[in-house]
């Protein structure tokens, strides 16, 4: 809570803009998990609103056919439920969930527990290839699509951390650019 002008003003009414949004929605995720963790639902990790439910199988079926399935403590529907006490609106399981497996896509990557992999989605690997053909092709570029090209790049050199070698040049370029654009009143 902050008192300003003789006003007070709650976190969700964003006194100091959009800026201090993600720590509102994280205040929610940090008790979601905290509540899911008193009833046994865990590891939960979280990333702003972003859940990611895992667990080791509890039992190991051989089916019929020879194939291997597991069965695990709760399900994805499970978590649901047990949420739909509390208001949480989920997006449909069908959407954006799937019940327990060794891989998944989470914070923009897909991340393969067998193999101890972490990679970048084929979608995104076009959209980011696409996105950095038409940056360098271009004979000028503006200051917002060069923020977008540094922000593309910051994400990937999370599973590619050589690339982190070439960001802060480019950080300074936008810093020069945005002080010499940047209005003085």
């Amino acid at each position: 809570m902050v008192e300003w002008d003789g006003a007070f003003f709650i976190d969700n009414v964003f006194p100091f803009g959009l800026e201090t949004m993600p720590g509102v929605q994280g205040c929610i995720a940090d008790a979601t998990v905290d509540i899911l963790e008193s009833w046994e639902v865990t590891p939960v990790f979280k990333s702003v609103d972003n859940f990611n439910f895992m667990q080791e199988p509890s039992d190991t079926i051989v089916h019929k056919d020879g194939s291997i399935g597991y069965t695990y403590q709760y399900t994805l529907a499970d978590v649901i439920k047990l949420t739909d006490k509390l208001g949480i609106p989920w997006h449909p399981i069908e959407k954006k969930g799937h019940d327990f497996m060794f891989s998944a896509t989470y914070v923009g990557f897909d991340w393969d527990l067998c193999s101890h992999s972490v990679s970048l989605p084929s979608c995104k690997h076009e959209k980011y290839a696409t996105r950095m053909a038409s940056y360098l092709k271009a004979r000028k570029v503006s200051l917002e699509e060069t923020m977008k090209i540094h922000g593309t790049l910051q994400h990937v050199t999370f599973i590619l951390s050589s690339g982190s070698s070439y960001l802060p040049s480019l950080s300074h370029a936008i810093k020069a650019r945005a002080k010499s654009t940047a209005i003085i009143t």
